[in-house]
């Protein structure tokens, strides 16, 4: 499926994909081994790691730190906003429902995280991959983040179903 390419100035051969091949290889099921083989071509079909592999290294740094980043972004505890906070003022207290207040943001997005919750740890019960704790948090956090950056979609009732076999698959 990867085809030797010219190589860079230290003499490395590039490997580049070929996607229609591997499209048809995939549609028949890809196999466990060698192991990571089905991640990395769930990867590649779904547009996340580029065709040519000597790109795989970069592309994965810049995605994990913008998702980094969007943790920073989005995920608030009430530490931080008090931390934060130099003085309170009447539209932005804990009781405030003006729609810029950081405690009503804070408030919607404690109840968008408990819908998640719910729904997570419903996810395939008798497979014990998806009773850990880390996986739920993992599954949880990145439906929020998801639910943020695309505010007109938010979360929908199962999308935890539609994570769960892509997060089994990449892990």
């Amino acid at each position: 499926v990867a085809r030797k390419t010219t190589g860079d100035d230290q003499g490395t051969p590039k490997r580049k994909i070929k996607l229609s091949q591997l499209q048809d290889i995939a549609f028949y099921g890809v196999p466990d081994s060698p192991k990571g083989l089905r991640s990395i071509t769930w990867r590649v079909l779904l547009g996340l790691l580029p065709l040519s592999t000597s790109q795989w290294p970069d592309r994965l740094k810049s995605k994990r730190n913008l998702y980094k980043q969007f943790i920073a972004d989005f995920i608030t505890t009430e530490e931080e906003i008090m931390k934060n906070e130099t003085e309170p003022t009447f539209e932005d207290n804990p009781l405030s429902t003006e729609p810029g207040s950081k405690w009503n943001t804070f408030f919607k997005d404690e109840e968008l995280r408990e819908t998640i919750a719910k729904d997570v740890h419903r996810t395939h019960p008798s497979y014990s991959f998806f009773t850990q704790g880390i996986t739920y948090d993992v599954m949880k956090r990145m439906l929020f983040i998801f639910a943020k950056l695309n505010p007109g979609v938010s979360y929908i009732q199962g999308m935890n179903e539609v994570l769960a076999p892509l997060y089994y698959t990449f892990m």
